[in-house]
């Protein structure tokens, strides 16, 4: 009696589609657009339509018009059957006038490039046609294996982007927007600023030293002095076993928040022996660790 209903059911079953039956017969009567998707050859919108993972607009008298697409975009978007994810991608850029080719579309789609992907191919068309971009993202993939997909790629090169600005790069330079190799000039990138970072927190963190150089002083057969460097701070922790050299504390230290000193026994004073944390506000110790965050002892505890 009602045959239209079991129209997108035969074809999608006959394409391997899983769906369990009772459900997706139920679905194909509460939601008969499904029918209309499966005739179009939208199979992976119908499956989504049936699963209650809709892209379709509310109201629209044709497809083109439900999912906000011109209907001259249609035939292309047929041949490309894309997934619901894709699909929104290619309605985004579609919607801010960027030409997006049947070519683009099936490209998109084998991508598995979703909606928050168009805006970083828009801004990536800058250096050339959409086309171009795809053709970037489709290489750095071959020639990564590291990169999971295209979301991947496109969430790297965003990365990489505002790290070539804050370097002072000319990303308008289609050779610096685009790199051969991305993965090995975002690592690069990355390393320069760390850097970068290391070399101004450093001169901060001795700043906050040179404060403190008054309270170094031995007694007892120990000593004390204040870190002066992220590099030393990081060298006691993974020396002792403990946190000092992660978790900012480099940066705490060189805002004047907190200090950091090292406790060395006077006849090995460059190996690592305690670490003390004081309140620099109160002049209290916050914590007072030997390796692996141990009790330093009674000797210890006097000195402090």
């Amino acid at each position: 009696e009602h045959m239209g209903l079991y129209t997108p059911l035969e074809v999608l079953a006959a394409r391997g589609r899983e769906l369990d039956a009772v459900r997706m017969w139920t679905a194909a009567r509460e939601r008969p657009k499904a029918e209309y998707l499966v005739k179009l050859g939208l199979y992976r919108l119908a499956v989504a339509e049936l699963a209650g993972s809709s892209v379709l607009r509310e109201k629209g008298k044709s497809v083109a018009q439900l999912l906000g697409v011109p209907a001259e975009a249609m035939q292309d978007i047929r041949a490309a059957d894309p997934a619901p994810e894709s699909m929104e991608c290619i309605r985004g850029l579609l919607n801010c006038g960027v030409r997006v080719t049947g070519q683009d579309m099936q490209d998109i789609s084998s991508l598995a490039l979703r909606w928050g992907a168009a805006e970083t191919l828009l801004t990536m068309t800058r250096h050339g046609t959409l086309h171009k971009t795809l053709k970037y993202v489709k290489t750095q993939l071959e020639r990564t294996k590291t990169f999971q997909d295209g979301a991947h790629v496109l969430h790297t090169w965003k990365d990489y982007k505002n790290m070539a600005l804050d370097l002072g790069k000319d990303v308008e330079d289609v050779r610096v927007a685009l790199p051969k190799t991305l993965k090995t000039a975002h690592d690069e990138a990355a390393k320069s600023l760390r850097a970068r970072k290391d070399r101004e927190l450093n001169k901060r963190v001795a700043r906050s030293a040179d404060k403190l150089k008054n309270l170094c002083w031995s007694f007892g057969g120990l000593t004390i002095r204040p870190a002066v460097s992220q590099e030393e701070l990081f060298q006691e922790g993974e020396t002792l076993g403990h946190c000092v050299g992660r978790m900012g504390y480099a940066e705490k230290m060189a805002a004047f928040r907190t200090a950091i000193f090292f406790i060395r026994r006077e006849k090995t004073p460059d190996v690592p022996y305690v670490t003390l944390e004081l309140d620099l506000e109160k002049g209290e110790k916050i914590q007072c660790y030997g390796k692996h965050d141990s009790w330093p002892g009674k000797a210890v505890d006097e000195f402090v």
